[in-house]
């Protein structure tokens, strides 16, 4: 029988198909979007490839400007792209733009435990003078290094220019073992032989230098550096007859022409005058040579005659920063403060006239002006304005004079400034607070450093230590945390290994302490540092003699912070 019932129709009846025409319809759709989605996913991976591809083949043709701009449109859709970044950080490198150091890091990141892409960064760090930053990269890369003679060569190279000779030639020996044939070896291994100054290893030295010279390698570093060992030994006229091959050479630098004056200077006065005559001439066309000239000159006492040839300089060189700046260094050490003030009274110097204030500022200090001292002061910061550049010139440039709060206050703007006079600004905070013996705010800069930075392996370092030192509760718990994180990641640094020590000797947990220590070189247990550490953590296991003698080495050593004081005082009145 019908059923009359009204009965409303289903929605799908008003779209004018059913419910599993619908369902195939959505179906489609979605089935759809995926293969847009993905479609677009295989096209962008395409388009970044082949900006990847153009970016390389643009920097093998020498065309950086399109390498540059195919390399950046890459990264900007895939900002991992290992290719393109390799563009950049290789540009970088050859205009030597320090930005290299940062991509070189990129690099490291992108291919975790890649020895080669490690010592790159070490590279390019030690090339800008960041021994913090190569630091950082050698300790990823020890375990895996000991075989490769370029490591050994770039950690020679490392401790020469921290002036570790005996460690320089350590590595440098091991990169000869390793490449027996490579000239470059022998060379870097001769000259850290004469710098360390080992009698029984310098005839050797000597040798190995002549016979590479008389074959043509490297002459001009192979003269330098025989040069500069006769001179420590004393032999002037070994000296000279080295340094004038050396400055006839083509590749021949300023410093070695005045490093030759210096020696006639010393042996032959009329040879002295006559080449000092050549050497003015050349540097009277250029105006970092005529500044260098007119330091050497007043470093050595002769100042008025540094300031009579100035004089003479064309006017265009005069009235560069580089010759005013050394001109007025000239005038203080002179000590001459109101011919300086005349002479500086009515001048302007542009972009530079923040050093002009500033050296009135000397003079009224120097005069008894302190009142005008301080005005003339505030408008010589008030002219470096916010230029970082500026600020690093006059910070440094008080630094050497000795005004240290003027300087502290300088690099403390430069902190707070981004740009590459930022870290170092830190980095002379760090310095002054550590002779300063001042923890809070050594605490308060390695924290400043780690936020720029939070993978810097040395900030967290020094960050967890100082707070060990200082902290509480929750605070305490999280450096204990990073010493634990910082040695499990670098087992081979003994300095990690050592704040980790200090952390478990803090928990109570003197037998693990202990066992950190238990393959470390014993040369390296008496640097003050590590002696501190490993003196606490042998009186906590009963071995008082030993922990006597070394917290007795950390005792010495004026280095130590105030707490690192107490903590060794203590531990020996504990002693039996």
């Amino acid at each position: 029988m019908p059923n009359d019932e009204f009965r409303p129709p289903h929605w799908s009846q008003f779209l004018g198909f059913n419910l599993k025409r619908a369902a195939l319809v959505l179906v489609g759709l979605l089935l759809a979007a995926i293969a847009f989605h993905f479609g677009h996913r295989h096209y962008q991976a395409r388009k970044v490839a082949r900006l990847a591809t153009l970016a390389t083949e643009s920097l093998a043709k020498g065309d950086y400007r399109a390498a540059v701009l195919q390399a950046r449109q890459a990264l900007q859709n895939a900002p991992h792209n290992l290719p393109a970044t390799k563009v950049i950080a290789r540009i970088a490198e050859e205009a030597g733009n320090p930005e290299v150091v940062a991509w070189r890091r990129r690099l490291v990141e992108l291919q975790p435990g890649n020895l080669d892409a490690l010592l790159d960064w070490a590279a390019s760090a030690l090339r800008f003078g960041d021994l913090h930053t190569a630091d950082q990269a050698f300790a990823q890369a020890r375990d895996a290094a000991d075989k490769s003679a370029r490591f050994h060569e770039l950690r020679g190279g490392f401790w020469t220019v921290a002036k570790r000779p005996a460690s320089a030639e350590f590595h440098f020996a091991k990169a000869r073992a390793l490449e027996p044939d490579n000239p470059r070896h022998q060379l870097n291994l001769a000259m850290a032989q004469l710098a360390n100054g080992d009698t029984n290893r310098l005839a050797e030295a000597r040798a190995s230098l002549a016979s590479l010279e008389s074959r043509g390698y490297e002459s001009v570093k192979i003269l330098r550096a025989l040069r500069d060992d006769s001179l420590r030994a004393k032999r002037p006229g070994e000296a000279l007859a080295h340094s004038a091959r050396l400055i006839t050479a083509e590749s021949v630098v300023f410093p070695d022409m005045l490093e030759h004056l210096a020696i006639l200077r010393s042996l032959d006065p009329g040879d002295y005058a006559a080449y000092l005559v050549k050497l003015q001439a050349r540097a009277a066309r250029d105006a970092d040579e005529a500044a260098t000239l007119i330091g050497w000159l007043h470093s050595r006492g002769q100042g008025r005659e540094a300031w009579r040839w100035a004089g003479e300089l064309p006017f265009n060189l005069k009235q560069s920063g580089q010759v005013r700046l050394a001109l007025a260094e000239t005038w203080v050490s002179l000590k001459e403060w109101k011919q300086i003030e005349s002479v500086l009274g009515g001048e302007n110097w542009g972009d530079f006239e923040f050093l002009r204030l500033a050296f009135l500022a000397r003079v009224a200090l120097e005069t008894g002006e302190r009142q005008r001292r301080n005005e003339l002061w505030k408008s010589a910061v008030a002219h470096a304005g916010q230029n970082p550049a500026s600020l690093n010139v006059l910070a440094n440039m008080m630094a050497g004079w000795g005004w240290l709060p003027e300087a502290e206050n300088l690099w403390s703007i430069l902190a707070g400034l981004p740009g590459k006079y930022q870290r170092p600004a830190l980095a002379a905070l760090h310095r002054l607070y550590v002779r300063r013996k001042d923890e809070p705010m050594l605490l308060r800069t390695a924290t400043r450093i780690l936020e720029l930075d939070p993978r810097d392996v040395v900030a967290r370092n020094n960050w967890a230590q100082l707070v060990m030192y200082q902290g509480k509760g929750i605070e305490k718990s999280r450096a204990h945390a990073t010493a634990r994180e910082l040695h499990e990641r670098l087992p081979a640094s003994l300095g990690l290994r050592a704040t980790y020590a200090f952390a478990l000797w803090q928990q109570d947990r003197a037998a693990e302490a202990l066992a950190l220590f238990k393959d470390a070189p014993k040369d390296q247990l008496e640097d003050p540092s590590i002696a501190v550490c490993y003196g606490l953590v042998l009186a906590a296991n009963g071995r008082h003699d030993e922990a006597r003698r070394y917290l007795k080495i950390a005792q010495t050593s004026p280095a130590l912070l105030p707490s690192e004081q107490r903590l060794v005082a203590r531990a020996l009145e504990g002693l039996p």
